[in-house]
C-alpha cells in the first residue's frame, strides 16, 4: 500500500486516533493529507497518510490564505471533543467557553509544569557537567 506510514509503540495508537480526528476536522477547512489507515498491527500503533509532493519553495501566500481562512472558522466555544497530543505529552481538551481560560489552562499551563518537574533533572546534569566536563 503506498502513502506515507508512521509506526510507534501499539500504546501510541490513542495518539494516532486522535490525529486522524484532528485531519477529518481540518479537512474541511484546509488541504491535509488523506488518512489512508489506521490501526495496530503486530505490537504497533501506526497511520498512513496520503503522501503530499511537498516542495521547499512552495506557494507560501496559498498557504498564509489557507492558514488565515482556518483562522476566521469559529466555533460556540474553545477546546476540542477529545482529548489529544502534543509530541508525545497528552494535551487535555474539553470546552471552555472562556479563551483566556482555554489557554492558560489546557495549553500553557500543562507546559509550565512539564518545564518545572524537568528543571531538577537539568540542575542535576549541569552539576555533573561542571564536575565531570562531560554530560
Amino acid at each position: 500500500m503506498e502513502g506515507f506510514l508512521k509506526e510507534a509503540p501499539a500504546e501510541r495508537a490513542d495518539a494516532f486516533a486522535a490525529e486522524v480526528d484532528g485531519l477529518e476536522a481540518l479537512r474541511a477547512h484546509i488541504r491535509v493529507p488523506r488518512v489512508l489507515d489506521h490501526g495496530t498491527k503486530g505490537g504497533k500503533a501506526y497511520i498512513r497518510l496520503e503522501f503530499l509532493e511537498l516542495q521547499g519553495s512552495g506557494d507560501w501566500k496559498a498557504m498564509g490564505r489557507m492558514l488565515a481562512g482556518l483562522h476566521r472558522h469559529m466555533g460556540p466555544r474553545f477546546g476540542w471533543q477529545r482529548d489529544n497530543y502534543i509530541g508525545l505529552a497528552p494535551q487535555k481538551n474539553g470546552w471552555c467557553d472562556d479563551w483566556r481560560e482555554f489557554w492558560r489552562g489546557r495549553r500553557m499551563r500543562p507546559q509550565v509544569e512539564i518545564a518545572a518537574a524537568r528543571r531538577p533533572v537539568e540542575r542535576q546534569r549541569g552539576i555533573h557537567k561542571r564536575r565531570t566536563g562531560r554530560i
